[in-house]
Formats: structure tokens, sequence, C-alpha cells
């Protein structure tokens, strides 16, 4: 059985409600802004094998070669927005 590649971040559309924080990183990839979500990795591939959709099996199949890993995103850091001449010290 030949496993067919989604389009990117098609695994959105089959994760549950509960599991739509997570997201999939590849292991390849260099990863910024984000931090490994430990343990749920064969929950996720169980759930995805119940899944009759086509692209299913390939997130299954990532997650347990550890070609992808769940990931959550970090909260974004306050970014300070600019400002003009003295309008931060008027304002504070």
């Amino acid at each position: 059985m030949e496993i067919k590649k989604p389009p990117t971040g098609y695994y959105r559309q089959l994760l549950p409600a509960e599991l739509q924080h997570i997201r999939l990183a590849l292991t390849s990839q260099p990863m910024t802004g984000v931090e490994k979500h430990p343990g749920i990795a064969e929950e996720m591939a169980a759930y995805l094998d119940k899944s009759d959709d086509e692209y299913a099996a390939y997130y299954a199949n990532g997650l347990r070669t550890g070609a992808m890993i769940p990931v959550t995103p970090l909260s974004q850091p306050f970014k300070q927005g600019h400002w003009a001449p003295g309008e931060l010290f008027m304002k504070s």
C-alpha cells in the first residue's frame, strides 16, 4: 500500500477538537517558537489509524518513525510597537 503525501497542514483537518492546539513538526527541519509535546505521539498515531482519510496513514507513520513530532506553539513574547518621539514617555 502506497502512502500518499498530503498538502501542507492537512493534519489539522484530521485531529479532533481536543487536539487542535497541537501542531506536527518535521524533525528534519529546524524548529523555533515551539516546544515538544511529549507523550502524545502514540495517542495521535492511534487516533489517525482509525481514520479512513487517505492521508491519515502518512501522519501516523511519521509519528511512529519519529519523522514528525507533536509540538505546541510558545506564547508570543511582547513586541514593542513603533513609538513617535516622546510618545512612550508621555504615556507612561
